[in-house]
């Protein structure tokens, strides 16, 4: 069984939806992965006439708390940026390169009421910006544990970053 299917997991797979929503009432168009174990959350599509055509692919985040500190835009900051497994990373920008879209990360902070996108590749599988890579110990999933493995830390300043109604 995937993390993400456990009563746990599937808790942050409605927040990632409710992300989504947000997303999608600011106008943008989110297509589901078909299975939770695909290389990536979401197709993000934009309407052209009467069609949807694919503009990118996410990778979908909502984020309460970092350890025991609400996740803030002072606390990335303060902390080196956002942390994300490096794989994540690569996958989205192998399939972007394969899909010839860009590949986005998009996080929700909720504590802040805001969601910050991170363009991570062009349509070429080239990544946007440099970033600091560094093999630490984290959680492994949702679920618990600890691993070490190679994370990213995306800076905040490379995000672009929607302020979302409370409602």
């Amino acid at each position: 069984m995937l993390d993400c299917q456990t009563p746990r997991g599937r808790k942050f797979i409605d927040e990632q939806h409710k992300t989504q929503c947000i997303l999608e009432s600011l106008g943008y168009y989110f297509i589901i992965m078909s299975t939770d174990s695909a290389f990536a959350d979401a197709i993000i599509a934009k309407r052209e006439g009467e069609l949807l055509k694919m503009a990118g692919i996410c990778e979908i985040k909502t984020r309460l708390m970092a350890k025991d500190t609400p996740l803030t835009v002072k606390y990335l900051k303060d902390n080196g940026g956002y942390l994300v497994t490096y794989e994540k990373l690569a996958n989205g920008v192998e399939a972007s390169s394969m899909l010839s879209v860009p590949f986005f990360l998009i996080v929700r902070l909720v504590h802040e009421n805001l969601i910050l996108i991170w363009k991570i590749s062009d349509e070429n599988g080239v990544f946007e910006f440099d970033f600091e890579k560094r093999i630490t110990k984290t959680r492994e999933t949702c679920n618990g544990g600890q691993i070490k493995r190679l994370n990213a830390y995306l800076p905040v300043e490379k995000s672009t970053i929607i302020r979302v109604s409370e409602g």
